[in-house]
C-alpha cells in the first residue's frame, strides 16, 4: 500500500539537503509549497494594522513575512515512508523540538493519476 508523507520545514535553508534525501529514499516526485503558520499569519497581521489603505511597494516591504515549505510526496510503501522519515530527522534533528517541523505518513488505499514514474503502479 502506498504511503502519503506530508512535511512541513521551518528551516527553508535545509530544502535542498531534503528533497536530495527524500529522492535517495523512495520520493521520485516532491511538490513544495511555501506556507504559513497561523502563529504567523496573527503576528504578521498586527504588524500590518499600520499599512494606509493603498500601500505603495515599499510599504509592503517594509514587513518580513517569515514562510515554511510544506512538502509531500506519495511513496510506494511503508519502508519508504519510514527511511523518508528517519533521513529527514538527520537532517533537521529531532523534530521532537521546537522550530524544527512536522512530518506525517499515513496509507492511502487508492491513487488516480499517479505518474509511473513517481512511484510503483
Amino acid at each position: 500500500m502506498k504511503y502519503f508523507i506530508l512535511f512541513v520545514l521551518q528551516d527553508i535553508n535545509l530544502l535542498d539537503e531534503i528533497l536530495n534525501a527524500w529522492k535517495i529514499n523512495g520520493a521520485r516526485g516532491v511538490t513544495v509549497l511555501h506556507s504559513q503558520g497561523m502563529s504567523h499569519i496573527s503576528r504578521n497581521a498586527a504588524l500590518r494594522e499600520d499599512l494606509p489603505i493603498l500601500p505603495g511597494v515599499e510599504d509592503l516591504l517594509e514587513h518580513d513575512t517569515e514562510y515554511n515549505h510544506t512538502l509531500f510526496t506519495i511513496v510506494s510503501d511503508e519502508t519508504a515512508a519510514d527511511k523518508i522519515i528517519q533521513a529527514t530527522q538527520k537532517i533537521t534533528g529531532s523534530l521532537d523540538q521546537p522550530n524544527t517541523g512536522i512530518i506525517a505518513a499515513w496509507p492511502i488505499p487508492k491513487v488516480v493519476g499517479l505518474n509511473p514514474e513517481c512511484g510503483e503502479s
